[in-house]
C-alpha cells in the first residue's frame, strides 16, 4: 500500500492504525513511500497507539517515514508502534522489515516510541532507519522511551539494526551492540541466510539482489 495520513491525534496516527483497542492480528502487508504525520503525540508506520494485544508479522516497510511535531517526552513515534500505553498491551513483532525509511520525533524507537505500559517481544525483524530528529532531547533506540517500573523486560531475538543519526539516551533501550551494523555492505543473501532464518523458509519472502533486502512476494 502507498498511503498519507496526518492528524491532530493524542491517541495517535498510523499509517495502518492510528489507536488499537479492540486487538490486532497484522500480517502480510507492505506499505511503500507512505508518511504518517501527527501534529499531537505519537506516530508510527503500523499503530499510532496500542492498548491490547498486537500481533504484527510478515510487514515490509520501504520509503517511508514517520512524524511526530510535538516535542514533549510523552510522544512516542515508532517504526512498528508509537505508543504503548496499557497494561494489556502485549505486542509481538515477527519477521518483519523496514528498509530506506526515516522517523522523526524526540522519542523515537526502530520498534516501539514510548514504551510505558505492557509488554514487547520482537523476532527476526530487520532495520535500516534514520533519524531525523536533531535537537539534543533526541532519544533514539529500538525502544525511544522506556517507564521500567510499568512495563516487562523486552524480548528481543534476532533484530538487526542499520541505524543513521541516532542519539542515545537513559530512558532509550538501545540495539545490542553485536546486532547493530556499521554499514550495509555485505549483507548478501548468504548473511541474511545465516542471521536472519525465518525469511529464508517462509514463501511470503523473495530475496531481491538489487537491493539486497528480502521483500514480501
Amino acid at each position: 500500500m502507498n498511503s498519507s495520513v496526518s492528524g491532530n491525534k493524542g491517541e495517535g496516527v498510523g499509517i495502518l492504525i492510528g489507536f488499537s483497542k479492540t486487538g490486532s492480528h497484522i500480517s502480510n502487508v507492505q506499505i511503500i513511500n507512505s508518511t504518517a504525520i501527527n501534529a499531537n503525540n505519537n506516530a508510527a508506520f503500523i499503530v499510532g497507539r496500542n492498548d491490547i494485544a498486537l500481533t504484527i508479522e510478515d510487514v515490509y516497510v520501504t520509503g517511508s517515514t514517520a512524524t511526530s511535531t510535538n516535542i514533549n517526552t510523552d510522544a512516542g513515534v515508532g517504526g512498528f508502534v508509537g505508543y504503548a500505553n496499557n497494561a494489556a498491551s502485549v505486542i509481538d513483532i515477527k519477521r518483519s522489515v523496514i528498509e530506506d525509511s526515516a522517523l522523526n520525533g524526540s522519542g523515537t524507537g526502530a520498534l516501539v516510541g514510548f514504551y510505558k505500559l505492557g509488554s514487547l517481544a520482537a523476532t527476526d525483524v530487520f532495520m535500516d532507519i534514520e533519524f531525523t530528529y536533531a535537537d539534543v532531547n533526541g532519544q533514539h533506540g529500538i525502544i525511544g522511551r522506556r517507564t521500567s517500573e510499568t512495563t516487562s523486560e523486552p524480548v528481543i531475538i534476532d533484530v538487526w539494526g542499520y541505524f543513521v543519526g541516532q542519539q542515545v539516551h537513559l530512558d532509550a533501550i538501545d540495539l545490542a551492540s553485536e546486532f547493530k551494523l556499521a554499514d550495509l555492505t555485505g549483507l548478501n543473501q548468504a548473511w541474511r541466510t545465516t542471521n536472519l532464518v525465518s525469511f529464508t523458509t517462509n514463501d511470503l519472502w523473495t530475496f531481491d539482489e538489487v537491493s539486497n533486502f528480502y521483500e514480501l512476494a
